[in-house]
């Protein structure tokens, strides 16, 4: 089979949606034949999924002296495509791409524009992208950065079988403002006969943990969520702003109904009152009543929607369903042999 080599470009230092998402287009190209890698823009230390990313067989390669670093290993690589994740890799992948002619393809997770420094730089990212490849995980963000955008969702890996059931609510993410883990603990508060847990670490952590006392427990972060499902009854999503969060689909995967505002493609994902709750934005006393309803509700209304959730995601978001919208794109930049694409339409692609 022809040897096309793609990368999946990103500044990484920890764990979050865009990291699940690389990892799991990187595996799944890779099952399909495509000679696809992990390129991480620069060296942050020892990654939290380095372990994860051995075991499931992926290189993974680490650039130095920025964007001189990356012309660099482009220039003597000359990778096929380049595919970017997040604005510093988009930014800086577009550069070197254009000027080595490797066709760029840009995807854009945040569901949040930022603010300060941040908010400048998405909207470089932005406008500077203009004429390139684009794609976009949610309709919302496609509309903000404007112009010709595919937008493709999220996907992730699902279980046969969902294996949930316990009475935890859980936040899953980054302990930062637009994930509203401060709205969380005020609904933790509200709700004091209900076990409320965190997984995830972020500059608001100590801030966080002072104002939950002793009302919910904090993980920390964990490298996979995969055996932590099994105890977790609903997944809170408290965030101010959002994209399609992986959290999501990954909890729904898994048979973990989602109670949330209804911010970005959350309500696309999740029809209340069937796979989970969505409500009013920022409405932390619906979003507390929603709760409490799962609480109380029986033994057979929490399996429909544990049904319920597993089939949406099954149907919808799954890995087969969604990367051949990819390798579409991928071939609409003419680098990947037809057959190389023809044999992965062919292949299961599930990771």
């Amino acid at each position: 089979m022809d040897d096309n080599n793609v990368w999946q470009l990103l500044d990484s230092s920890g764990i979050g949606g865009i990291e699940t998402h690389v990892t799991l287009l990187t595996q799944a190209l890779r099952q399909g034949g495509v000679n696809a890698e992990i390129v991480l823009l620069c060296d942050h230390g020892p990654h939290p999924l380095a372990a994860s990313w051995r075991q499931a067989d992926i290189p993974v390669r680490i650039l130095k002296n920025g964007i001189f670093g990356l012309r660099q290993a482009v220039r003597s690589e000359c990778p096929d495509i380049i595919h970017t994740h997040g604005y510093k890799a988009g930014i800086l992948g577009r550069l070197a791409g254009r000027a080595e002619r490797i066709p760029v393809i840009s995807t854009y997770h945040a569901g949040e524009p930022g603010t300060g420094r941040m908010r400048i730089y998405n909207k470089l990212d932005a406008e500077i992208s203009c004429g390139a490849t684009r794609i976009a995980v949610s309709e919302e963000i496609a509309g903000r950065i404007g112009g010709d955008v595919h937008v493709v969702p999220n996907f992730v890996s699902v279980p046969d079988t969902p294996f949930c059931g316990g009475n935890t609510v859980a936040f899953v993410g980054r302990l930062s403002h637009e994930k509203g883990p401060d709205l969380f603990v005020e609904i933790a508060k509200s709700l004091p006969e209900i076990p409320f847990e965190v997984f995830g670490d972020g500059p608001l952590r100590t801030e966080i943990e002072a104002l939950a006392g002793d009302r919910v427990r904090f993980r920390g972060n964990v490298a996979s969520m995969a055996s932590y499902w099994r105890n977790i009854g609903l997944l809170c999503i408290s965030s101010r702003h959002e994209g399609l969060p992986m959290v999501a689909l990954e909890a729904m995967a898994n048979g973990v109904p989602v109670a949330c505002f209804g911010v970005g493609a959350l309500p696309d994902v999740i029809e209340d009152g069937s796979a989970g709750y969505v409500v009013t934005p920022g409405d932390t006393v619906k979003l507390a009543g929603a709760i409490a309803m799962w609480s109380a509700s029986s033994t057979p209304a929490r399996a429909q929607m544990i049904f319920r959730a597993h089939r949406k995601v099954q149907d919808t978001y799954a890995t087969d369903a969604i990367v051949p919208r990819i390798l579409d794109i991928y071939g609409s930049c003419r680098k990947l042999s037809s057959r190389v694409l023809a044999d992965l339409q062919r292949s299961p692609v599930a990771g």
